[in-house]
């Protein structure tokens, strides 16, 4: 059968949080303003997978400064030339390195950043779809 994997969040300014459910997707990454980078827990069955399947929702504060990071699985999944992934790690250190240069769009700066480190490790052909997402919620003045 056919199955997808997929995010759902829902980003609240007005109660500084967001709602979200995952259905085995990569983990997402909120960067905090504040406190750094924290991975978002919840990792359902992939959609179509399960007949009934039940997905738990889940908060967590996004305040003023955050940023959400979603990604699709070929960023982690894509061996370089060395044969050695991708990782999470890689794509958080890469992401909090673009965000201490204080850039005007830290979403598209990200993104960037994410995309040229991983053109320098694998900068062959990939062979499965590549989706970065980024959300930035502006600071208060």
């Amino acid at each position: 059968g056919e199955s997808a994997t997929r995010f759902y969040g829902n980003i609240d300014p007005a109660a500084s949080c967001l709602l979200y459910a995952s259905a085995a997707a990569p983990p997402s990454i909120v960067f905090r303003a504040k406190d750094g980078p924290m991975a978002l827990e919840g990792r359902g069955f992939p959609l179509g997978a399960l007949a009934g399947a039940a997905y738990e929702t889940r908060y967590v504060p996004f305040t003023p400064g955050d940023m959400l990071l979603l990604y699709s699985d070929c960023l982690i999944e894509t061996p370089g030339a060395s044969g050695a992934y991708f990782t999470e790690e890689r794509i958080r250190n890469t992401v909090v390195s673009s965000l201490t240069e204080k850039p005007e769009n830290p979403a598209k700066h990200s993104i960037d950043a994410l995309m040229r480190a991983f053109k320098a490790h694998q900068p062959g052909a990939i062979g499965d779809d590549m989706t970065v997402n980024a959300y930035w919620r502006y600071p208060e003045h």
